[in-house]
């Protein structure tokens, strides 16, 4: 089903990417090929790179091509993380799943993008939220130096206390004081906010 969606996508841009299309319709084939990209499938790498290096293309459509490139490699390695068969809980919707094996995940990227997506939708389910706990409690003293890990750990300090559940605020407290980096300890005081 969803190999044919994405077969569907790509016909669909290489049918419409040289067409001089208004504003809108630049940006819905922009958004295309982000699609295509956060398959992880190498076989759509050729469209991408076709669109990206053909001067008559839009403008814009091209720089999503071209931003599409490595966008597509690392969901090649991400997607093996992100649905694992291994790992899978059966009590959990198909999106918490993939969450928590996210959050899961040893990389930062994923932990990140499983953050603010939980804090945004607010899909504040305590399975993920224990999980984001552990992870942060494990983590938080870490000499990692990285601004994705510092970004990424303040990314789920701010999800927990989007929550505004009682019985994380010791664990956000905990951060904002004593976390090895100031910046994560300034992240998660400014966190703290959502329990006033």
């Amino acid at each position: 089903m969803i190999l044919n969606f994405l077969t569907l996508l790509k016909k669909k841009l290489l049918e419409s990417y040289l067409s001089k299309g208004n504003k809108e319709d630049i940006d819905y084939l922009s958004w295309l090929a982000k699609a295509l990209s956060f398959s992880g499938q190498k076989k759509y790498s050729p469209t991408l790179l076709e669109i990206a290096n053909n001067k008559s293309v839009a403008k814009k459509l091209r720089k999503y091509a071209k931003i599409s490139i490595p966008v597509l490699e690392n969901y090649t390695h991400w997607n093996n993380i992100i649905i694992n068969d291994e790992q899978w809980d059966d009590n959990l919707s198909i999106n918490n799943n993939r969450f928590s094996l996210m959050i899961r995940s040893d990389e930062f990227h994923l932990n990140r993008l499983a953050a603010k997506r939980i804090h945004y939708q607010h899909i504040y389910k305590l399975e993920l939220l224990d999980l984001i706990e552990q992870k942060l409690v494990k983590h938080y003293q870490s000499t990692y130096n990285s601004k994705l890990f510092i970004n990424s750990f303040a990314w789920m300090t701010k999800a927990l206390a989007g929550s505004r559940i009682p019985k994380y605020k010791k664990t956000i407290e905990l951060i904002s004081q004593s976390a090895r980096h100031k910046k994560l300890r300034s992240k998660a005081k400014r966190s703290l906010k959502y329990y006033l």
